[in-house]
């Protein structure tokens, strides 16, 4: 999708996308938590908008990343992220001290990386916000007394662990830990313990910790769910060649895929240029062998293992599907 790639337009989109992450779904009632005068705001590292964030009522700070005490909120796009990077083609990010607008209701345009079904539930990454979808009761929790930290590298005791254990890409809360820290990396095991990396979002340092309980926070569940059903792509051995009429090209399969092709797909492979789309079914039953795809591009390329995504983008909605998508309950 173009308007998330950067630099100068080079191409046009031969099916558009439903929607830009962070805008508006529909006109369904909407919700803010509640904050002081002037709050909420972006920190010094900024905050991207069309993701999850935390806003913390006690700061008055909006991060994508995990805040204790803080309310959960999908950060709508309003127009308040800044292109600061010079000829820059487009921006998510809201630079330090921007205002941060955060709802816990509506129906909002969403990029789920891996997929997504229709009333699966929307989760939160707690580092970056980025949103994932899996059945309900899915967050991920733990915590571990007696934690070291030294030279950022945190030593856990598995016996003292309870809940879900540490991971990469988990938030760690306790002691004097900075917000925003979170596993970067396993650092190996000792005698029964684990040792993991430190890193901060925002580089700040990791201060040495001695017998503190810490927690450990993976993603965490919304009050949204998934509106519109989004694909993960799929994979693909097949051939490419110039279309005798019609079309550019054409993808024939030369076997069976993994995942489901769409039209409006991006294709990629050895030799396949950026920007190549899927237009049209033309012929064979979608996804098994001999099955050919129009596509945007009129090379050639012998059979290899092709891969493709959609755009991405789907719809979460904290009222329900009662009545359609977004509609409200």
């Amino acid at each position: 999708m173009g308007i998330y790639r950067q630099g100068f337009q080079t191409f046009v989109n031969n099916q558009l996308p439903i929607g830009a992450p962070g805008d508006f779904a529909s006109v369904n009632p909407r919700a803010n938590p509640i904050g002081g005068p002037g709050q909420f705001v972006a920190p010094a590292e900024g905050t991207v908008v069309g993701v999850f964030g935390w806003c913390d009522p006690n700061t008055g700070i909006g991060s994508n990343y995990y805040k204790p005490n803080a309310f959960l909120a999908f950060l709508a796009n309003v127009e308040q992220a800044l292109i600061t990077q010079f000829l820059g083609i487009a921006s998510q990010q809201i630079v330090e001290g921007d205002i941060v607008k955060g709802f816990n209701q509506g129906d909002f345009y969403a990029i789920f990386a891996s997929g997504a079904s229709v009333g699966q539930k929307v989760y939160a990454d707690p580092v970056t916000g980025a949103l994932t979808a899996a059945a309900a009761g899915g967050s991920v929790n733990g915590s571990a007394t007696l934690t070291t930290v030294t030279s950022s590298v945190m030593t856990v005791t598995t016996a003292d662990v309870t809940g879900t254990g540490p991971a990469v890409n988990q938030a760690v809360t306790g002691g004097t830990l900075p917000e925003g820290t979170y596993i970067a990396s396993s650092a190996g095991t000792g005698s029964g313990t684990t040792l993991w990396n430190l890193a901060n979002v925002n580089g700040s340092a990791i201060p040495n910790q001695t017998a503190f309980t810490a927690s450990f926070i993976g993603v965490q569940e919304t009050n949204f769910s998934v509106a519109s059903a989004v694909d993960a792509g799929f994979s693909v051995s097949a051939s490419i060649a110039p279309a005798a009429t019609g079309y550019a090209g054409v993808m024939t399969l030369t076997g069976n895929a993994t995942g489901t092709i769409a039209v409006g797909d991006w294709v990629s492979g050895t030799g396949i240029p950026n920007n190549v789309q899927i237009l049209a079914l033309l012929s064979g039953t979608a996804g098994t062998t001999g099955a050919t795809y129009a596509i945007s591009w009129p090379g050639t390329v012998a059979a290899e293992t092709i891969t493709g995504v959609q755009g991405q983008i789907g719809v979460i909605t904290s009222w329900g599907q009662a009545g359609g998508v977004g509609a409200a309950a």
